[in-house]
C-alpha cells in the first residue's frame, strides 16, 4: 500500500493542501498484490493523512474484493534505502507512461480512479 500525490491543473473538484510536502492536489492511495498488480485505489484530497487514507482504502477493499479478512498487508513506514524497489513503485512507474496519469486532469475523483483502473487493465492484458 502506498500513497502518491498527483499534480492538479487549475480545475474545479475536491483537492487539498499537503502541509508536509507543501503541495496542492490529490493523493492516490493504492493497493497491489505480491506480483505488483493493481487491486484497488482511492483518490483523496492531499490534506487527508496517509493513515486515514489507508483505513478508507482497506475498508473499500474488505467490502469489495475479499470475503475473508486479509492476513498480511505490507506497508512502507517511511523512507529507507532498499536494494529492491517496492512493487507498488513499479506499478506507479508503469502508470507514468500514460499521459492522462502524469497529472490529475479529471475533476471528479471517480473519473481519476477509473483512469487508474483502465491503465492497470492495459498492463494486465500485455
Amino acid at each position: 500500500m502506498w500513497a502518491r500525490r498527483a499534480s492538479r491543473p487549475r480545475k474545479r473538484g475536491p483537492h487539498g493542501y499537503d502541509g508536509v510536502k507543501r503541495l496542492c492536489g490529490r493523493k492516490r492511495m493504492t493497493l497491489c498484490d505480491a506480483g505488483g498488480n493493481w487491486l484497488e485505489s482511492v483518490v483523496l484530497p492531499a490534506n487527508v493523512g496517509e493513515r486515514a487514507g489507508a483505513l478508507l482504502l482497506l475498508e473499500r477493499v474488505k467490502a469489495a474484493l475479499w470475503s475473508h479478512n486479509p492476513t498480511l498487508i505490507w506497508v512502507d513506514e517511511g523512507f529507507c534505502v532498499q536494494r529492491k524497489r517496492w512493487l507498488v513503485e513499479q506499478l506507479f512507474g508503469c502508470w507514468g507512461r500514460y499521459r492522462r496519469l502524469s497529472r490529475d486532469y479529471e475533476q471528479n475523483p471517480a473519473s481519476s480512479r477509473a483512469t487508474l483502473q483502465v491503465a492497470s487493465l492495459h498492463r494486465w492484458i500485455r
